[in-house]
């Protein structure tokens, strides 16, 4: 399995210099969280999240240099906005990477903040394995990585699965996640999997990609700090069970 792999990637390092741009979207299927059952605020979020997921889709596109993700299509209830749904469903609006220079920025919009960015790069250690399966017509590996929250570990069933292909070797995925030598094409979280839905390679012109330049720069340590400033008892409590959980 070694040397199958191996092979992989030597193969996927020719193919590399083919590929200059491309455009990938992702559906999401919901994970029942079962830590949620005994609180009633998080619970209905939950339930409500779970009928919005089959109508989400998201986008990732990238060139040579770096890469943006994005929310291309949601149907939300009326009265709600994406911003709603994004915990329970486990993804981020916007965001924008340019590994070259080590930027990555995370587009947060939140009625206690409004919108800002946050600017700490999402921690995650990739152990690649020879496990595999097919996705879509492409040989996929397994990788997986430990949750951190504020540079702690979390349990291991919170930890993140990545199935990504050499044959397409970029390292860019949904969600922020990358850095593998190959297009991640199925990402499985706690709280949902992301899974693709369509490849496009090769546009004849590179897609566009927001450099979320025009928003606040944050840390997440602020935005944690300025965040709970305008809590409710009630909604501050549930916060704060949420992150008991371990």
């Amino acid at each position: 399995m070694k040397y199958i792999f191996t092979l992989a990637l030597l193969t996927s390092f020719y193919s590399f210099s083919q590929i200059k741009n491309g455009v990938v979207t992702y559906g999401i299927q919901k994970n029942i969280n079962e830590l949620y059952k005994n609180n009633e605020y998080l619970s209905a979020g939950d339930k409500e999240a779970t009928n919005v997921a089959p109508s989400v889709v998201l986008s990732l596109s990238f060139n040579k240099t770096e890469a943006g993700f994005k929310v291309k299509d949601i149907e939300l209830p009326e009265g709600k906005t994406i911003r709603d749904f994004s915990s329970d469903l486990d993804f981020n609006h916007k965001i924008y990477e340019n590994r070259k220079k080590k930027i990555y920025r995370s587009y947060f919009n939140s009625f206690r903040i409004g919108e800002v960015v946050q600017t700490d790069s999402l921690q995650y250690k990739w152990t690649i394995t020879n496990e595999t399966k097919e996705i879509s017509g492409y040989i996929c590996y397994k990788a997986t990585s430990p949750k951190y929250r504020e540079g702690e570990i979390l349990d291991s069933k919170f930890a993140i699965t990545a199935w990504f292909t050499p044959t397409i070797p970029v390292p860019y995925g949904p969600n922020g996640y990358g850095k593998l030598p190959g297009l991640i094409l199925e990402l499985q979280s706690f709280k949902a999997v992301l899974y693709v839905k369509t490849i496009d390679l090769n546009l004849k012109e590179d897609p566009k990609i927001d450099k979320l330049e025009n928003y606040p720069q944050l840390t997440g340590d602020e935005i944690d700090k300025y965040s709970m400033s305008s809590l409710t008892p009630e909604q501050k409590k549930a916060v704060m069970d949420s992150k008991r959980i371990k």
